[in-house]
C-alpha cells in the first residue's frame, strides 16, 4: 500500500490500547491496527514487556502489506500526563514569552518529564499551557521505534493534535471518545484553550467535566461563550450540553 501519514495513538487508561492508523491526504483513515492491551500488562504507565507487543505490531503490519513505517507521529492520552497553566497579564508577546521561559527554568524537572506547551492571546494577556509527559513513556516508545526500525517524527498529547486537525471556526468544545476514555478539548479561533483526558462511566460524567471546564473558560479567563460542540465516539453518546452540535448550526 502507499505510505500515508502514520499515527501511533497510545492510551494507558484502564486496560489501555495502541491504535496505529494511516491518514490519507492527512485527513481520512485508510488502514488501522487496534491492539487492546489487556494481554500486555501495563506498569508505571508503559507496557511492561515490549517484545510480544512489537511482534504483534509487525504481524499486523505484514497483513496490511506495510513494509516500513515512515516517520510515525506518537499521540498520547495517558493518566500520568499533567498540565500546568500560567496566565500573564501582559500585552507584549515578547515579554510574555521571556517571562514564561524564566518560569520554565525554575520548574526544571527534565529528568522526569518532557514539557510540551502551547500558548494563546486573550483580551487580558497571554495564557501558556504546559503538558508534562513522563520520560518513562517516551523512552518506552523510543525502544519500540528501534525494534520497528523507524523513528517517531514527534510526540504530542492527543488533544493538541486534534486541535490542529479540526477546521471548525469560533469557540467550541470537541469530544473524542474511545474505550471509555474521553479527550475533551476547547478551541477558540483555532487556538487550543485546554485539553483533558479522563475515564468516564456515564454521560453525566462527561457533562460534569464539561460544565466545570466551561465555567472556567467562559467566566474566569477568556470570557468567550462556547458556541457549539462535536463528538467522535466509538459508542452512542447523548449529552445535553445546552449548546448546538456542529451539524445543527
Amino acid at each position: 500500500m502507499a505510505q500515508n501519514q502514520c499515527i501511533f495513538e497510545y492510551s494507558n487508561f484502564g486496560n489501555g490500547y495502541l491504535r496505529i492508523y494511516f491518514l490519507k491526504d492527512n485527513k481520512t483513515t485508510e488502514n488501522e491496527i487496534f491492539i487492546d492491551l489487556q494481554d500486555y500488562p501495563i506498569k508505571n504507565g508503559v507496557v511492561a514487556k515490549l517484545e510480544p507487543l512489537v511482534e504483534r505490531i509487525k504481524q499486523e503490519l505484514k497483513e496490511l502489506n506495510v513494509k516500513n513505517l515512515q516517520s510515525p507521529l506518537l499521540l498520547l492520552r495517558c493518566a500520568e500526563i499533567h498540565k500546568n497553566s500560567l496566565f500573564l497579564p501582559i500585552k507584549s508577546s515578547f515579554q510574555a514569552n521571556s517571562l514564561y521561559k524564566k518560569e520554565m527554568k525554575l520548574k526544571n524537572n527534565k529528568d522526569l518529564f518532557v514539557p510540551i506547551s502551547n500558548s494563546y492571546k486573550s483580551e487580558l494577556g497571554y495564557m501558556f499551557n504546559t503538558y508534562y509527559i513522563p520520560k518513562l513513556i517516551i523512552e518506552s516508545f523510543n525502544n519500540i521505534e528501534k525494534m520497528l526500525n523507524t523513528e517517531f517524527v514527534g510526540v504530542q498529547p492527543l488533544g493538541m493534535f486534534l486541535a490542529e486537525k479540526l477546521n471548525y471556526k469560533g469557540t467550541y468544545v470537541y469530544f473524542y471518545i474511545k474505550e471509555k476514555v474521553c479527550t475533551m478539548i476547547m478551541v477558540s479561533d483555532k487556538d487550543l484553550i485546554t485539553s483533558y483526558d479522563f475515564e468516564f462511566e456515564t454521560e453525566r460524567d462527561i457533562l460534569s467535566k464539561f460544565l466545570l471546564v466551561a465555567s472556567k473558560h467562559e467566566f474566569e479567563v477568556d470570557k468567550k461563550q462556547i458556541s457549539y460542540y462535536d463528538i467522535n465516539s466509538d459508542e452512542s453518546i447523548n449529552v445535553d450540553l445546552g449548546i448546538k452540535r456542529i451539524d445543527e448550526k
